[in-house]
């Protein structure tokens, strides 16, 4: 990971003029599914920026443009020199150290950042303040959806993230921009980003989709036999995995075990899983989008033609899919009430919320291969959207693309000559609501 290489871009540290810097703010909201990646672009960002800083300050102690930073700590002296000119980094409560961001839960409604760097353009260095929100990707947080359409300015970028792996996720996304933009005559300034461009590749391959319906098929195939099954999944409170056993009623599987299911197939098939691109987080999303398409097509299946039906199947289903982060047998509880009930109380509440999508058995083979095929097929419903940036979040490309699009499209609005007071940041003004 490094700064990238964009003939157009102003992270130029050769460039930077530190005695003559004019303040600009640009306000940036992060929306898209749950699990998509806003968090980790703006991780990753942060990370960015902080090798962009470390160049600055030792050109600015050298003014020796090809020496490296002899480290990627952050050094204390890094440190007091970026805060002696203003530049920052900040997400939530963490301060320069934005790498120790968790991504092992979700975004709690909505968190702020600030990052101050400086950036050239047209020859004049700016002292940039990117602010603004990055918020939860689950329905349980409509309502700060909500509240953001109402104060999102006109002259803010709503960043739009959709997690390419998984077809179901990006018509959350797509739902979300809606709601925020819905009834306004005054958009803010929209960017689509398009994230897991690699993960999406990597799913696409014949050898992965062959490997993991296999996987799934026989593990299906052992609990049609024997009407009970069993898995492991990650505690929520600890490190140990939890044993789940369960038993199938009515011959049909309920949408919490198959989703267990598919990710304990896809840990047992992927060489890559606990890698970077089949991470934890990854693994779990992607369990969810191939349970959901099996779930709902089944189901839709049974409605066939009649779009009103089909409708209300839709809004059903999206409601439960998108309250929580995956795995639904596991983030469908809260860690307090995991200490206070039985296990079987708890998975059995879970079941029952999700007993109408339940699958009968056995699952045939070309409605898994169909599920895994339709989960990463997302880029059929965004290739024809503009303004459109492909990311790697885990990576890092695609990033400064996205902030140099935004920096520059704020430069323009204001001029280059004007220097534009700092807003309020958006997390006070919803004090007022």
């Amino acid at each position: 990971m490094g700064i990238e290489n964009l003939s157009s871009t102003g992270f130029q540290p050769e460039l930077v003029n530190l005695t003559e810097m004019k303040e600009v703010v640009a306000t940036s909201i992060f929306i898209g599914d749950g699990m998509s990646g806003k968090t980790q672009i703006l991780i990753t960002l942060g990370k960015l920026l902080l090798e962009y800083l470390q160049k600055i300050y030792q050109i600015s102690k050298t003014n020796n443009p090809s020496l490296e930073a002899e480290s990627q700590e952050f050094s204390k002296s890094l440190r007091t020199w970026a805060e002696g000119y203003g530049f920052f980094l900040r997400y939530g409560k963490i301060k320069w150290n934005i790498m120790d961001v968790s991504l092992d839960a979700e975004t709690v409604g909505l968190e702020d950042f600030e990052f101050i760097f400086p950036y050239v353009w047209k020859g004049q260095t700016y002292k940039i303040k990117l602010q603004g929100n990055d918020v939860g990707g689950q329905n349980i947080f409509d309502h700060f959806r909500t509240v953001l359409g109402k104060i999102v300015s006109p002259e803010d970028f709503l960043i739009v993230v959709f997690d390419k792996s998984r077809q179901l996720s990006c018509f959350n996304s797509i739902n979300q921009i809606k709601s925020i933009i819905e009834n306004r005559s005054d958009f803010p300034r929209i960017i689509y980003c398009v994230n897991k461009i690699d993960l999406e590749e990597h799913i696409q391959a014949t050898t992965w989709r062959e490997g993991v319906s296999k996987s799934i098929l026989q593990e299906i195939e052992s609990i049609s036999y024997s009407h009970q099954g069993e898995y492991s999944i990650p505690s929520l409170v600890g490190k140990e995995e939890k044993s789940i056993r369960y038993k199938i009623e009515n011959n049909r599987l309920t949408f919490p075990d198959l989703e267990a299911i598919i990710y304990n197939s896809i840990r047992s098939s992927d060489s890559k899983y606990k890698t970077q691109l089949m991470s934890e987080v990854n693994t779990k999303a992607l369990s969810r989008e191939i349970a959901a398409q099996i779930s709902y097509s089944k189901k839709a299946d049974n409605i066939g033609n009649q779009n009103d039906h089909l409708g209300e199947l839709w809004s059903d289903f999206k409601d439960l899919l998108f309250q929580y982060r995956p795995l639904a047998i596991q983030y469908s509880i809260k860690s307090d009430l995991a200490r206070k009930e039985e296990d079987s109380d708890i998975y059995g509440r879970i079941r029952e919320k999700w007993l109408y999508f339940a699958v009968n058995l056995p699952i045939p083979e070309e409605l898994v291969m169909l599920a895994i095929e339709k989960a990463g097929s997302a880029g059929d419903i965004l290739s024809e959207m503009e303004a459109v940036f492909d990311t790697n979040a885990l990576m890092g490309s695609g990033i400064l693309k996205i902030i140099d699009h935004i920096t520059q499209e704020a430069l323009i609005k204001i001029g280059e000559s004007s220097i534009q007071k700092t807003k309020e940041p958006i997390r006070r003004q919803f004090r007022r609501f």
